[in-house]
C-alpha cells in the first residue's frame, strides 16, 4: 500500500508542478483511470497534499493549485535558504543594503558588545519562486561576520559561520508579533495598504553563549506560515 500510495502523490505532484496557481487538477475519476489505482489511493494522496498546501477544494467544482505558504517550524533553527530548499521550491536572496556601524545602546543590548564596537548591518529581501515573502535588517557580531563576500550574503550566512568560522550555532531567542508594516516594507513585499505582517525579532546564539546576530523581520502572512509543535 505504502509503495503505491508513494507512487500515485508523486505523480500528482509532478502534476501540480506543472500547473499554474489557480488550475483546476484532474478528476479523481480520470487520475483513477490514469494511475489503475484504487480510489482509496488517489483520494490519499491527494488529501495529504491539501494538508501539505499543494492543493485547495472548492465545494461542487473541485481541486486547484494552491499558491504554497512556506511553512516555518519554530521547533528548529533552519536559515531561509535551506528552508525553502526542503519544499522544493527556489529560494532567492538580494543585498538590499549593506554597512558597517557603531553599535548603539539598543544592539549593544541584543548582542553583548561594548557601546561604540563595530557591528554589520544588512537588508535583505527573501523570494521563494521569485516572489517577495520576507525582508530581514540583520545585525552581526565582528567576530562572525568578518570575511564575509556579497555572495555569502545571497546564499547563507550560517553556512559561512559553521563552515568558514568554525562556529558552532545553538538556538536563538524569538519574539513575534503582528504589526503594520512601514511603508517601505509593505512596498517591498508587495502587500496592499491597511494589511499587518509577522515581526519576528530574533536573537541567535552559539554554542558557547555568544550573540552573534540580531535581526528584526518583516514576513508577508499571505505567503509565510509560523507552526509549533506542542507536546505534553
Amino acid at each position: 500500500m505504502d509503495r503505491k500510495y508513494n507512487q500515485v502523490k508523486q505523480y500528482i505532484l509532478e502534476i501540480i508542478l506543472k500547473m499554474k496557481v489557480g488550475e483546476k487538477l484532474p478528476s479523481e475519476r480520470d487520475l483513477i483511470e490514469e494511475l489503475g489505482f484504487s480510489r482509496a489511493t488517489v483520494q490519499r494522496a491527494i488529501l495529504d497534499l491539501e494538508k501539505e498546501g499543494y492543493l485547495y477544494k472548492v465545494n461542487r467544482k473541485g481541486t486547484f493549485i494552491a499558491d504554497r505558504k512556506l511553512h516555518k517550524s519554530m521547533n528548529k533553527l533552519t536559515g531561509f535558504q535551506r528552508e525553502v530548499l526542503e519544499t522544493g521550491d527556489v529560494p532567492t536572496t538580494q543585498l538590499l543594503d549593506f554597512s558597517v556601524l557603531s553599535a548603539d545602546r539598543s544592539i549593544s543590548d541584543k548582542l553583548g558588545v561594548e557601546i561604540g564596537e563595530k557591528v554589520y548591518r544588512t537588508v535583505r529581501l527573501r523570494r521563494k519562486n521569485g516572489v517577495p515573502i520576507i525582508i530581514d535588517f540583520s545585525y552581526f557580531t565582528g567576530f562572525a561576520f568578518e570575511g564575509a563576500t556579497a555572495e555569502t550574503l545571497c546564499q547563507s550566512i550560517y553556512d559561512f559561520i559553521e563552515k568558514e568560522k568554525n562556529l558552532i550555532i545553538s538556538c536563538a531567542n524569538q519574539v513575534i508579533t503582528a504589526e503594520m508594516p512601514p511603508p517601505k516594507v509593505a512596498r517591498v513585499l508587495e502587500m496592499g495598504a491597511g494589511k499587518p505582517v509577522i515581526r519576528m525579532d530574533q536573537t541567535v546564539y552559539l554554542a558557547d553563549g555568544r550573540a552573534f546576530e540580531y535581526t528584526i523581520s518583516y514576513k508577508n502572512p499571505q505567503r509565510y506560515v509560523l507552526t509549533v509543535t506542542a507536546q505534553r
